[in-house]
């Protein structure tokens, strides 16, 4: 544990040093959407960022690396470059030292038209770009749009829309189902195509049925009714389509049965190579056939967890992330821990922790974490998940409830206000009980006590007496997070109070919000305010009362689908969406009853804006979030707590950092651990003033300076000072900036 403390808190300096404001993005790459030859390797765009893989080289690009989007649903690759398209047309090109992506256009979001996924292609300098209603040409040397179609021949693309694209020499063959269509291009020359809008240069190729999928056997077209692979050396036939119960690699059929699902091939691409290897792809895997042996590679190290849905702080300004398939690993923001899984059959929570909204994960800042399996009980851990405690299983004949045979279930557990344990609710059908299980891994329970079968998310706090606790439980008439309930609130004396046992003392039920089930709780103490999410409200209770509020001026927040909820060190409420991303909700004034928001979605960064869990962790003021294919991080000077930087109980002193700073290296010099109410002055070595720093500036207790003046012109290298002063203390330091 010991070990363990120590290099967590390393990590967290080192990325505190180095990490500038922002987002970072963890992934898998899938679904794959388009795929295409890169090197000796492969290259495809997903529903989780663009992987390129090699035998050599392995990286996923998401948002954070230029890309805007963690959804590209083509990709293309040739001798100019490699390209990335999203859903509605953004290009981006790799940039040459592969560190990264560069948005080459724009111009075709406006319109609002999706592509057809894997149908771009690259021909010399042109990108050819298949809209739902429409074609379009791309120069990506001189990264503008040089035309786009909506007719071919005697048919409109917005009647009938294109299905596939295949480019045969100076001919492109554009599909619309069951009629292809074909034209000469001068692909070198398309600028000065004075007739490439003239939908009477198309001339009808007759085919027989659907055409979804084109290939060359020599110069003989074939045409398929699927999408696939096929490919001709002489006579020798390599193909794939998913769906089919044939691969032929080579000529021979490949009858190895990872490669079929119910008889069906899963695999979509089929890539060979001068070395005599080949990649296999599907939309959900990729193997490398080498020396007649399959190699699985969908598996990307750097992040191997998967989809999450619950997502708990950790006290160093981590995260614990938990998958439906019962692994979690931690994180601090740059590398991810080996997986560690929560029950012996690997199967965990799945689509429970969806349709249930599951908040279960409970994580102490000793190590200690408490899980629930759907059905299998309760796992609690030591050392971050590294040693099992105890499993309390639902045959054990304890005080906790089964809602059926065998069989337990609960959708919320936290950790209980002396530390010492956990609260949970377990669902009967005389009504809900209340639990608390100690760190010895002990259980008592208050039997029944609860309004309702069911319990949804619970919070608790002490009372206002410094000794009993507060307990707040949503409740559900079924299982599902779809369906009625309200909010309990508990007044229990705890168990060190009463040799062990957990006394009720008193339970009222809060109502409000039409009678919805929460789905999750975030309570705010300082203000003394509990907010409530069901599935399409979100309200607050004022703990002093006993109603659930809706505020009745939210600009911006209407329509969409809540999944859960996060405080803030400023009383900010973070609200994450089913589709629609994020929503910060703050005070206008004093009241509660009108909220202003900031909308943050995956044009922000974010990796997607389906968003299953969020947690603010505010010891590095970073925003964690949940996706079904990763997680999102986000972090923000406002978030974090800094309520005892530049006192005398302060855990860091004022500090600049990198020192020295070199501006065409670092993108900032930090000053941390600073008083919000406080103010910066940065003076050059004559002690004139260079820069002034104050109130919004502050926020979250660090100021990240670019080493311009005022006018916005890089400041000469040499010796600078920083003077840092509030009403109760001034702290002075230097530094050197190196051009």
């Amino acid at each position: 544990m010991k070990f363990l403390r120590t290099f967590l808190l390393s990590l967290s300096l080192v990325v505190q040093c180095f990490a500038a404001d922002g987002w970072r993005v963890f992934s898998t790459p899938f679904p794959i959407y388009s795929a295409a030859k890169y090197g000796n390797g492969v290259v495809y765009a997903t529903g989780g960022g663009v992987r390129i893989k090699t035998p050599t080289f392995d990286r996923v690009y998401t948002a954070n690396n230029g890309l805007e989007t963690a959804s590209l649903l083509s990709v293309a690759a040739g001798p100019r470059g490699v390209y990335a398209v999203s859903e509605y047309g953004m290009i981006a090109s790799l940039r040459g030292d592969m560190e990264g992506w560069m948005v080459i256009s724009r111009s075709y979001v406006a319109n609002g038209r999706k592509i057809i996924a894997d149908a771009s292609r690259l021909v010399g300098d042109v990108l050819v770009l298949v809209f739902e209603d429409r074609i379009a040409f791309f120069d990506v040397a001189k990264e503008k749009s040089i035309l786009t179609i909506s007719r071919i021949a005697d048919i409109s693309l917005a009647v009938y829309p294109p299905k596939f694209i295949s480019i045969h020499g100076d001919e492109l063959y554009v599909s619309i189902g069951k009629r292809l269509f074909k034209r000469k291009m001068a692909w070198d020359g398309l600028w000065n195509d004075v007739r490439l809008i003239d939908p009477d240069t198309w001339t009808e190729v007759k085919v027989d049925g659907l055409v979804n999928g084109m290939a060359w056997k020599g110069d003989s077209l074939k045409t398929f009714p699927v999408e696939g692979t096929w490919r001709w050396d002489g006579d020798v036939e390599t193909s794939s389509v998913q769906d089919s119960s044939l691969i032929k690699l080579h000529g021979v059929k490949v009858e190895d049965s990872f490669l079929y699902e119910n008889g069906r091939s899963v695999i979509k691409w089929i890539f060979s190579y001068d070395d005599g290897t080949d990649y296999l792809i599907g939309p959900e895997m990729i193997y490398h056939f080498t020396n007649g042996k399959f190699d699985e590679l969908g598996v990307y190290h750097p992040y191997e967890l998967g989809g999450v849905y619950e997502v708990a702080a950790t006290y160093d300004g981590g995260v614990i992330a938990a998958s439906p398939r019962s692994a979690f690993a931690y994180s601090a923001g740059e590398k991810w821990s080996e997986l560690r899984y929560y029950d012996e059959t690997g199967i965990g929570n799945l689509d429970d922790a969806y349709g249930h909204r599951m908040k279960v994960l409970s994580v102490m800042n000793d190590g200690h974490m408490l899980y629930h399996i759907w059905g299998e009980g309760f796992y609690l851990f030591s050392d971050w998940g590294k040693e099992r405690i105890r499993h309390f299983t639902p045959k054990e004949g304890l005080c906790l409830d089964n809602y059926g045979t065998n069989f337990m279930i609960s959708s919320g557990t936290t950790v209980a206000p002396d530390s010492a344990g956990f609260l949970v609710a377990t669902a009967d059908t005389n009504g809900y009980s209340l639990a608390y299980i100690s760190l010895e891994a002990q259980v008592s329970c208050l039997g029944h006590v609860g309004s309702a079968a069911v319990a949804g998310p619970i919070v608790a706090r002490y009372a206002k007496n410094g000794v009993d606790w507060e307990v707040y439980v949503g409740t559900r008439k079924i299982p599902s997070a779809a369906t009625t309930g309200n909010l309990d609130v508990f007044v229990v004396s705890p168990p060190l109070q009463n040799g062990g046992r957990l006394v009720k003392k008193s339970r009222k039920t809060a109502h409000g919000l039409d009678g919805f089930a929460p789905i999750d709780l975030a309570l705010d103490s300082k203000n003394e305010v509990l907010w409530v999410a069901t599935p399409s409200k979100v309200g607050y209770m004022n703990l002093d009362q006993d109603t659930i509020q809706t505020p009745s001026s939210v600009s911006g927040l209407l329509g969409a689908e809540y999944t859960s909820l996060s405080l803030d060190p400023h009383g900010n409420l973070w609200v994450g969406t089913a589709a629609q991303g994020i929503f910060r909700l703050s005070r206008k004034g004093n009241s509660y009853d009108t909220l202003s928001t900031l909308h943050i979605t995956s044009k922000n960064g974010m990796l997607s804006d389906a968003v299953d869990d969020l947690v603010v962790n505010p010891v590095k003021g970073v925003l964690w979030i949940a996706h079904s294919r990763g997680v999102s991080w986000y972090k923000r000077n406002d978030l974090r707590e800094n309520e005892s930087f530049m006192t005398d109980s302060a855990a860091a002193e004022v500090v600049a950092y990198p020192n020295p700073f070199r501006p065409k290296i670092h993108r900032y010099i930090t000053f941390d651990f600073l008083a919000e109410d406080a103010t910066l002055s940065i003076y050059n070595r004559g002690g004139a003033l260079i820069r002034f720093f104050s109130n919004g500036d502050m926020f979250g207790g660090r100021v990240d300076w670019d080493g311009k003046d005022k006018n916005g012109k890089l400041v000469v290298p040499g010796v600078y000072y920083y003077v840092v002063k509030n009403s109760k203390k001034t702290k002075k330091g230097k530094f050197i900036i190196i051009h």
